[in-house]
């Protein structure tokens, strides 16, 4: 499987200056559901992962790969259903790490939240790489909703063995 050099973990204050460089990017994005608002300095960065870490309804998890801080895969919980959202540093795009996090991500959640049984995810309309991930991992398209360029996927999880 995938696990070699995959580190998930939660997020540190020292990654307030790699966090900053990788929200700066107009690029980054694009395919997420809120704007570009410019530049973010290492201690708004700081104040983000401050933010993340009071929220008892999530779970995140940084994510490294060889040591080097790649993105974030993370759990919304809403009752018995939870929304995954994750993002990837632009400069690790298409190098099948996207794959690899979700994959590992769910695995491991399921271990942790063993009563989870429903994973939604909401997908833009032309980020077809991630529309790929989540099909591949057995995500159905849903119904529409009324949140474009969005569509939904769903997953009902399954147990490790």
């Amino acid at each position: 499987m995938f696990r070699k050099g995959y580190v998930f973990r939660p997020w540190e204050n020292e990654d307030a200056p790699p966090l900053s460089r990788i929200l700066s990017s107009e690029k980054f994005w694009e395919f997420l559901p809120e704007e570009y608002s410019g530049e973010l300095n290492a201690n708004e960065a700081l104040e983000l992962i401050k933010l993340n870490a009071s929220n008892s309804n999530h779970f995140i998890r940084a994510v490294e790969f060889e040591g080097e801080l790649i993105g974030q895969v993370r759990l919304e919980f809403d009752q018995e259903h939870a929304e995954l959202s994750y993002w990837l540093d632009i400069n690790h795009w298409g190098y099948g790490h996207g794959s690899a996090m979700v994959t590992l991500f769910l695995y491991e959640s399921t271990m942790h939240y063993p009563e989870l049984r429903f994973v939604y995810a909401r997908v833009h309309e032309k980020n077809f790489a991630s529309a790929r991930i989540l099909t591949k991992l057995g995500f159905l398209r849903i119904a529409e909703k009324d949140d474009l360029p969005f569509h939904y996927f769903e997953c009902c999880l399954t147990k490790p063995t």
